[in-house]
């Protein structure tokens, strides 16, 4: 997502292109969870640090304790970690373990696969290239089968983390913008394939890593507009703007549709009125209320959740009953509509603002306090 200022052109064309050969698509077989058992389902994740010779890591800062901590600790880093994250947001229902390996030195320079491009140029000078260098160097180190959670043959959860900072920050084309890919030669090492993968710089916070997850682990889309000209559902979701609250520190739950999809919730589903109904937190109880117009069962729909300033959640913009409109004809959040808006365009998912002044669809900001119902007028 856009963090920098400027360059937003530049950055267009190259997401356009990449996005056409599959960059932050959601994953090809993601896992899906079973959140009706009392244990919660582990996850193994690897996570391969890279630096280069023109771009060394900062070994000091960022060893490799930093991120078994940062991703894999529960309940003892500071602002959490990315584990406690999705444990969280699961309701226990998923629980990561992990491996850090490397660093290891990339054989092409950073320059190489930058390209002045992001990382996200034509393969091979990009973050594909380098992933792919990064399994082969690996391989002597690492057992790659055991990170084949559902046994189809290929790992399912891995990380690459360079050194230096993400372009999603910097807005420098000389870095690498993180995302979810997939490699166009896939590495086969110990009897799996290493295809998927996401990307993330050695400075990132959990959000970046909560969010390229929720890409290649739990195959959920952007909810942002990849034309940047609206704000999709903004901070109320990990996968838009939530993913930066708190400067990334305390990424924002998933909204109520992904959190469906990823199968942390079944939603409870109303036919008919419903008068007086208590809907409790749901940062705490995964009670998410689905309803059709008239109950009628269609590829539209609106789900209903209580979102509370609690846990991750602390840094919303907002609290009270959030109210999203799902278009399931849509595949993403690109294609906005406000009233007097000249374009026929419609959300994948859309916040239904209390306030009914449009502003995420119009790109006046990322959401306030005026969304949630009753809203603040």
């Amino acid at each position: 997502m856009l963090q920098a200022n400027g360059k937003i052109q530049r950055v267009q064309s190259l997401m356009m292109d990449a996005r056409i050969r599959g960059l932050d698509q959601p994953a090809t077989t993601p896992l899906r969870i079973d959140n009706q058992t009392d244990q919660p389902d582990t996850i193994r994740a690897i996570v391969l640090l890279v630096d280069f010779s023109d771009n060394q890591a900062d070994t000091i800062n960022y060893p490799q304790s930093h991120f078994d901590e940062l991703l894999f600790s529960v309940g003892t880093f500071p602002t959490g970690s990315y584990t406690d994250y999705y444990l969280e947001v699961s309701y226990d229902a998923v629980i990561f373990v992990g491996e850090i390996a490397g660093y290891y030195r990339m054989p092409q320079t950073y320059e190489y696969y930058t390209d002045s491009s992001y990382g996200i140029g034509d393969y091979p000078r990009n973050a594909q290239r380098m992933t792919e260098d990064a399994v082969w160097a690996a391989d002597p180190d690492v057992d790659f089968s055991i990170y084949d959670n559902d046994n189809n043959g290929y790992v399912d959860a891995i990380f690459i983390v360079h050194a230096g900072r993400g372009a999603e920050q910097t807005g420098d084309v000389n870095d690498i913008w993180s995302h979810k890919w997939a490699v166009p030669n896939p590495p086969l090492v110990d009897g799996v394939y290493v295809f998927e993968y996401c990307t993330e710089p050695e400075d990132g916070h959990i959000g970046v890593f909560c969010h390229e997850a929720g890409h290649l682990i739990f195959g959920l889309p952007d909810l942002y507009d990849y034309d940047y000209d609206s704000r999709g559902v903004g901070y109320w979701t990990l996968m838009a703007s939530g993913s930066w609250l708190n400067g990334g520190r305390n990424p924002a739950h998933l909204d109520a549709y992904c959190k469906i999809e990823a199968g942390f919730v079944n939603p409870v589903t109303l036919n008919t009125n419903n008068w007086a109904q208590s809907i409790p937190l749901v940062e705490t109880n995964p009670i998410i209320y689905k309803l059709w117009t008239d109950g009628i069962l269609s590829s539209q729909y609106f789900l209903v959740e209580n979102r509370q300033h609690v846990g991750y959640d602390y840094y919303l913009p907002g609290d009270g009953l959030l109210i999203y409109h799902v278009d399931e004809t849509r595949w993403n959040n690109n294609n906005q509509w406000y009233p007097g808006y000249t374009a026929y365009g419609h959300y994948l998912v859309a916040v239904e603002q209390a306030d009914g002044n449009w502003d995420l669809e119009q790109y006046v900001n990322g959401g306030d306090t005026g969304d949630p119902w009753p809203g603040s007028t």
